[in-house]
């Protein structure tokens, strides 16, 4: 009778903690073990920030040697003026900020990280002003069950609905150290003057449909503990996309 009440006691008085946002916690009966199991995801931000810096300043074209992010076959002083250098579905042409004309060649996937080099370039006057960034879409790994849910990636589109295109770079968010273990996420940049500028608040409509299709991936593969607590996280983090 001792040994009832005193569990009683522990239960009313809430017991351990319960765990953080990121962290999936499975019970005793689901793993067949005295204690639940608790899966921590860790989202690796300062890996995204590498990749996805808040500015990127725009080269005045020509020049002798083109910087490593832009593939090969990249002609910033073609791709505007020269219809048979920028083609759908890999060019798109659009209108950006200012009324500037632009075209976004992106080039890819490649290699285990699925990479692709995109190159942007925009008219200043008569000049042509360029830049070039390496993407990667790995995180499709996990969302291709996802593919009608989310539709067509979109690397250029009118997000806020003011007449002038913002980017879309595709990057990966770590959550461990093999090509599996990352997320896909939208990074956007707008034009503003000679440089593209970071704008996470512009992709707030993109991540949710992100958001969206990471939840759904969390209800298809319950027995994937790991991963699913994965799933959440980054689901919780792209339903807060802007606010960081």
């Amino acid at each position: 009778m001792t040994r009832r009440l005193f569990l009683v006691f522990m239960v009313s008085c809430g017991g351990a903690p319960a765990p953080p946002a990121t962290a999936i916690q499975v019970s005793a009966a689901d793993t067949r073990s005295e204690s639940p199991e608790i899966y921590e995801c860790v989202l690796q931000w300062e890996e995204l920030a590498a990749t996805a810096p808040t500015t990127l300043p725009l080269l005045l074209g020509p020049v002798a040697t083109l910087p490593d992010d832009c593939d090969v076959d990249f002609d910033p002083m073609r791709l505007l003026d020269d219809p048979a250098a920028c083609r759908e579905p890999t060019c798109e042409r659009a209108v950006f900020a200012g009324g500037r004309q632009g075209a976004l060649l992106r080039q890819g996937p490649g290699g285990s990280g699925r990479f692709w080099s995109v190159g942007l370039v925009v008219a200043d006057g008569q000049r042509r002003r360029f830049v070039c960034m390496t993407a990667s879409t790995v995180g499709w790994r996990h969302l291709h069950p996802m593919a009608a849910q989310i539709g067509p990636l979109q690397w250029l589109a009118d997000l806020d609905g003011d007449g002038a295109a913002e980017v879309i770079i595709w990057q990966r968010l770590p959550w461990g150290y093999s090509e599996a273990s990352n997320a896909l996420v939208p990074i956007i940049y707008v034009l503003d003057g000679e440089r593209l500028v970071r704008s996470d608040r512009s992709g707030v409509a993109v991540a949710a449909t992100m958001a969206a299709a990471y939840r759904s991936l969390a209800v298809m593969t319950p027995n994937d503990r790991e991963s699913v607590a994965c799933y959440r996280a980054v689901a919780d983090a792209l339903d807060h996309w802007g606010e960081r």
